[in-house]
């Protein structure tokens, strides 16, 4: 008859090092992969859940990238010289202006602006969307302001 065996602590510790050394551990801001950015001077970036948008501020231009492998699919110049904030919303990428302050809600399907709106301030920077809102960061007065979009 066979006799069981009870592991002894050196079998357990070589087959807890053994799934440690082939497990994958990952944490909190470890990079998964990169991607090159399509442009010198990148500024913002958005994502409609399917794409990545990064914006050129020194350009000004809209660059389209495919999420899986950073293949540029499109680029547009962007609805003003001076961009800086860029988000997704709506079913538009929403582009501001730092130096005058305007927002534009640019449609990627036919390359238009839809719609183009003076912020609170005149230092629009930073955008964001969320359920139907959209927000702006304006720089100079440090405030965050809940518009309709």
């Amino acid at each position: 008859m066979n006799a069981v065996r009870k592991p002894t602590q050196a079998s357990l510790a070589a087959a807890i090092l053994t799934c440690l050394a082939t497990s994958t551990w990952a944490a909190p801001g470890d990079v998964a992969t990169s991607l090159d950015a399509p442009c010198k001077y990148p500024a913002g970036l958005a994502t409609d859940g399917k794409d990545l948008f990064v914006l050129d501020w020194r350009e000004a231009e809209v660059h389209q990238l495919t999420t899986a492998d950073g293949t540029l699919k499109q680029t547009w110049d962007a609805p003003t010289l001076k961009p800086h904030g860029l988000t997704c919303g709506d079913g538009h990428l929403f582009v501001s202006d730092d130096h005058s302050g305007w927002v534009y809600a640019f449609d990627p399907q036919t390359g238009m602006v839809a719609n183009a709106f003076q912020a609170p301030g005149s230092r629009a920077s930073g955008l964001a969307y969320a359920d139907g809102v959209l927000y702006v960061l304006e720089r100079g007065s440090r405030k965050v302001y809940k518009v309709l979009p």
